[in-house]
């Protein structure tokens, strides 16, 4: 057996989409900042960075992805571990703790990081601090900030405890001496009295780096606009006053004085007024990430970096195949003028079927870019106009602190801010509490300065959740309501979020055309208020409607006119999008095409069930078919039943045996199902029935409240049906679900 490492311990982390990865950065800070003896690793590294048979001290940091899974980066490590399973001492000498990111929407909440815990637990590890499991549904720092604030005593007493172990081995060793010798009673006390992490003072605080090309202060930009006219189609208005929009007439025009709006807001708690009961406490604010960036100007470069690798070709989380590009053949709008949503069909195609494989229920995720005003109005409020699309390059500053810095590998090497910020960087996403943190640095007004501090606080935790997190606050919000703020663009690099691709659901089966997908979306629409300086649509929903604006004109007046429209068009002129398909897919069709199907698909939940069923129809041609069942809601019949004709044309073919549709919003009878969970009740029998020989349930659409109200559902429905207790009836649907017959394809 190796000497287990006693003097230091081990940082491992495994990420889907870096959640778990800047947590692990915040630990190692803070752990340096300590006096601490730290590696960091990802757990990708097993056997080349680190063994842990070889380590006696771990911290993991764990997120969870698909249903229920460990990360990509962690799948090597547990099978490693799973292979020594039987082994119940392996590990005996290893003490850990883990730190599980989850979200309660899903099922199997942190399952990720549980799975770590229990395969160490199974090899004889032990835990020398209790577990966290942190909840984005409600916001992951209400578990971590607490957990890593704990976490010092223990990790200290721990390395301690190792520490005197390794020197007793020694001296017994020396002493030649058959056996170990217990701690003395003082030495016993020393083990278990260690001293909190207390932050550096401002005297202590590593300098900030600065550029001087990009650092020029300016004056303070005004808060407001007025709306005067909007351009047609236009899918970004500027609304920093939060006044109601006219979108039929908009331009911007600046508001110059503020003084009336800056006193109201000083009479009440808000994001920018210090709240009454943090007004003079003491703040434990986070350590101040340190900077590393070095950004260099290349004024005399020219490149084409439209026509180069996406995000410099560096790999994306759940990618299946290389990044593909899929022409836009068509653009439905499947919902009426009148609808509160706009639902969107597009038809893709993409020359290579070998490497875009699909099968019904599979998912895409789509690249996508900022918004391009957006972009600008940020370009603007940083006083980088001039500086905008001169190219720049960056390197690691040689006086640094951060340990293992290095560039971005999803930025090229030779780029511009407007395309960092328009391809690259997430700055759409509420800010950390680290960028918060680095932005009071960069404050000029004091009472800014104190309100960022809060905020970024351990006793600003609710306020950082009401005032930023909940109302999906972005960078630009921020700036917009903190004018003193002037960071430098490094910082800003060094802090925001990498531009992750969205996913969709595949709405169409490979075997009605090779060359074709469709996906369809609503296109998500944030009006101004709360702390939001703007209106705003998704960031990828409504780049694809303002992308797709001349296919949509004819398909939202005559849909059999859209074809002829679009035949003027050739493919060269139509929209291309990068996409790629996606590891972790499960919610497919069973093998057997006897086995029957339960579909639960509200909305645009309906996608992946309408890919089935053409497939269903393709199998029904040589092969017999089982029942499959169909439960679908809207909000209005006439307004946004999506895919109304598709379907009664496979209740025609035979591929769908029952149709179930409700509508939460029509004027009926008040008995009439409103939700889908209401049919489910009416057909409580049969369902049981068809779950008796062996259907499989699939559940597609909103996590937060369908999920979980057909999941209530069906425990009602075996509980009354089968006779048992709502436990027992629990029981039964997590076997389904152990056994793949309850499957899930659901989001926030």
């Amino acid at each position: 057996m190796p000497v287990p490492h006693t003097s230091r311990f081990l940082l491992l982390y495994a990420s889907q989409t870096s959640q778990a990865e800047s947590i692990s950065e915040l630990i190692y800070d803070n752990a340096v900042a300590s006096g601490l003896s730290v590696e960091r690793h990802c757990l990708s590294s097993t056997d080349d960075k680190f063994k842990i048979e070889d380590e006696s001290s771990v911290v993991f940091v764990v997120s969870t992805t698909g249903d229920g899974d460990v990360p990509d980066t962690a799948v090597r490590f547990l099978r490693k571990l799973k292979k020594k399973s039987k082994q119940e001492e392996h590990l005996k000498h290893l003490s850990y703790t883990v730190l599980g990111l989850g979200d309660t929407n899903y099922n199997a909440f942190c399952n990720g990081g549980k799975t770590i815990n229990r395969k160490l637990e199974e090899l004889g590890a032990h835990l020398f601090y209790e577990c966290g499991w942190a909840d984005d549904a409600v916001g992951l720092e209400l578990v971590v900030e607490p957990w890593i604030e704990g976490l010092w005593k223990p990790l200290k007493a721990q390395l301690e405890s190792c520490t005197t172990s390794k020197k007793m081995e020694q001296s017994t060793e020396t002493n030649s001496s058959p056996s170990e010798t217990p701690p003395t009673e003082n030495e016993a006390q020393k083990l278990t009295e260690t001293d909190k992490m207390t932050l550096p003072t401002d005297s202590l605080k590593e300098q900030i780096l600065r550029n001087p090309l990009l650092n020029n202060l300016m004056q303070d930009i005004p808060l407001g606009v007025k709306i005067v006219e909007k351009t047609p189609h236009s899918n970004y208005i500027m609304d920093l006053a939060d006044r109601p929009v006219d979108v039929s007439n908009v331009e911007l025009v600046v508001q110059t004085d503020l003084t009336e709006e800056k006193h109201q807001a000083k009479e009440s708690a808000s994001l920018t007024c210090c709240a009454p009961h943090l007004k003079d406490s003491d703040l434990s604010i986070p350590l101040l990430s340190p900077p590393y960036l070095v950004l260099t100007l290349l004024p005399d470069e020219k490149l084409d970096l439209y026509n180069s690798a996406v995000q410099n070709g560096a790999s994306f989380p759940s990618m299946a195949s290389s990044v593909q590009t899929a022409t836009v053949l068509k653009c439905s709008c499947l919902t009426h003028p009148g609808a509160v949503k706009t639902t969107l069909d597009l038809e893709l195609f993409f020359e290579d079927t070998e490497t875009v494989a699909y099968q019904p229920g599979d998912s895409i995720s789509v690249i996508c870019p900022n918004n391009e005003r957006e972009v600008n109005h940020l370009i603007q409020r940083l006083d980088l106009e001039n500086a905008g699309d001169a190219f720049f390059s960056l390197s690691v500053s040689p006086n640094t602190t951060k340990k293992k810095a290095s560039c971005p590998n999803y930025l090229p090497p030779k780029c511009t801010i407007r395309y960092a910020l328009t391809h690259c960087l997430d700055i759409r996403e509420p800010p950390k509490k680290a960028l918060l943190r680095m932005l009071v640095d960069y404050a000029s007004d004091e009472q800014e300065k104190r309100r960022l501090q809060e905020l970024c606080s351990k006793e600003g935790m609710s306020e950082y959740t009401t005032y930023i997190r909940e109302p999906g606050l972005s960078l630009l919000d921020i700036l917009l309501n903190f004018p003193s703020v002037m960071p430098p663009f490094e910082r800003i690099l060094e802090l925001l979020p990498r531009l992750q691709p969205r996913p969709y659901s595949v709405a169409s089966s490979q075997e009605t055309d090779k060359n074709k997908l469709h996906i369809v979306f609503n296109v998500v629409q944030i009006p101004a208020g709360r702390g939001r300086r703007y209106h705003r649509q998704g960031v990828c929903t409504g780049w694809l409607e303002q992308l797709t604006l001349s296919l949509q004109s004819d398909s939202k007046t005559d849909q059999k006119d859209l074809p002829v429209s679009l035949s003027s068009l050739s493919l060269a002129e139509k929209p291309i999008i990068s996409f790629f398909t996606r590891t972790n897919q499960r919610f497919h069709l069973p093998s057997d095409s006897k086995t029957p199907l339960i579909m639960i698909g509200p909305g645009t939940g309906i996608a992946p069930f309408i890919g089935f069923l053409q497939h269903r129809h393709h199998l029904s041609k040589t092969q017999p078919l089982s029942d499959a069942w169909l439960f679908y809601g809207c909000r209005h019949q006439k307004k946004d039943f999506l895919y109304q004709d598709e379907i009664e044309k496979f209740l025609e073919q035979g591929c769908l045996s029952k149709f179930f549709v409700s509508f939460s919003r029509d004027e009926q009878p008040e008995e009439s199902p409103r939700y889908v969970q209401d049919n489910l009740q009416r057909n409580s029998k049969e369902l049981v029935d068809l779950l008796d020989k062996d259907a499989i349930v699939y559940v597609c659409g909103d996590a937060k409240n369908m999920a979980k109200d057909v999941c209530a559902a069906f425990t009602s429905i075996l509980a009354s049906e089968k006779g048992v207790s709502p436990e027992e009836a629990n029981k039964i649907l997590m076997k389904l679900r152990l056994d793949k017959r309850y499957l899930e394809d659901i989001w926030t």
